[in-house]
């Protein structure tokens, strides 16, 4: 006569199989879920926004001390980040052979961060101030954030809108501060920005899952090099295009400041910062630039630095912090 199984047979049987099942879940746990973010990309995350608020100050100078077109600044912007960037492919272990069929999402990604947005960019800064300019591109994390969630599955908390929303206060006030900026006074250079800003939210969402396929150093070299390639025939437009020779040196160091800290660390740092973090954290980490900026004119510029704006650039960094915060209430 055959025993009949026992419940802790059962249960024995049962505790094994749910093992095997959740080690195999894990052995095949989405590539996007094993990013674990530490410290260090915090930290990365922290500096981006500290590079690009000065790249402000540099593009103001280059478009408007010495007058130089758009596309002839965006293009040696950027051929000086590849002139940085390519070094570095020699220390990259695994390169990942990149298919045809992604090389027309790297040419749309550079159209949109090289020619698109920074043609739009360098048109604003000439028209409208360099911190001006920084607050209307603070507008950038809470439309990443909103269509992130609805487009690319990321959660939508409700530290993000908190956070956000505080973050976005200290920055009304930095820039209504002493009549600084009002509606009245908004003009063509405010406009180029804000679509700008339209232009690198495109940028940041399709470019998410690329950066996540592929090492973020050697994807940038080639939506860089596909960037420059399309920024070329409206540089050969410009006047200024054949004129470089007779640019001064502090151009030239703009030009270099942007290419090298703002663009071959920086935009290279977001986008692992994307792959890591997710799109829509890591544009949280973008209100740090409009008090940045603030503070930049004040070491360099001399501009006035009131008690009002320093109480408001600690509110910015603590509703950053609070839209990264791990959340506890997710609104999708």
């Amino acid at each position: 006569m055959t025993q009949a199984p026992t419940d802790s047979s059962d249960s024995k049987a049962s505790a094994k199989a749910e093992s095997n099942r959740l080690a195999h879940a894990s052995k095949n746990r989405p590539q996007a879920n094993r990013f674990e973010p530490r410290l260090r990309h915090y930290i990365i995350a922290t500096l981006i926004p500290i590079s690009w608020s000065f790249s402000f100050l540099a593009g103001k100078y280059v478009m408007t001390v010495t007058p130089t077109g758009p596309f002839t600044v965006s293009m040696f912007r950027f051929v000086t980040a590849l002139v940085a960037l390519t070094p570095m492919v020699f220390f990259i272990k695994r390169l990942r052979k990149v298919p045809p069929r992604d090389y027309a999402w790297m040419f749309l990604l550079g159209f949109l961060c090289v020619t698109l947005y920074h043609y739009l960019f360098f048109r604003g800064l000439a028209l409208a101030p360099a911190g001006i300019s920084s607050i209307v591109l603070a507008t950038l994390p809470i439309m990443i954030n909103i269509f992130a969630g609805l487009f690319l599955g990321e959660r939508i908390t409700v530290n993000t809108f908190i956070g956000g929303a505080i973050a976005a206060v200290g920055i009304t006030v930095i820039a209504l501060e002493k009549g600084n900026w009002t509606l009245a006074g908004w003009g063509r250079g405010e406009t180029f920005i804000l679509c700008g800003a339209f232009a690198w939210l495109l940028y940041t969402l399709l470019g998410r899952d690329l950066y996540r396929k592929y090492n973020p150093v050697m994807a940038s070299i080639y939506v860089f090099a596909f960037g420059v390639i399309a920024c070329l025939p409206g540089a050969m437009s410009e006047e200024t295009f054949y004129e470089l020779a007779d640019q001064s040196w502090p151009w030239w160091g703009c030009i270099w400041y942007m290419g090298v800290a703002a663009t071959a660390f920086g935009v290279v740092a977001f986008n692992t910062s994307i792959r890591i973090l997710g799109a829509g954290k890591t544009a949280m980490f973008l209100l740090i630039v409009p008090p940045t900026t603030n503070i930049w004119g004040y070491l360099l510029f001399n501009e006035p630095a009131t008690w009002i704006k320093s109480i408001c650039i600690v509110v910015v960094l603590f509703g950053v912090w609070l839209a990264i915060k791990r959340p506890r209430t997710v609104l999708q």
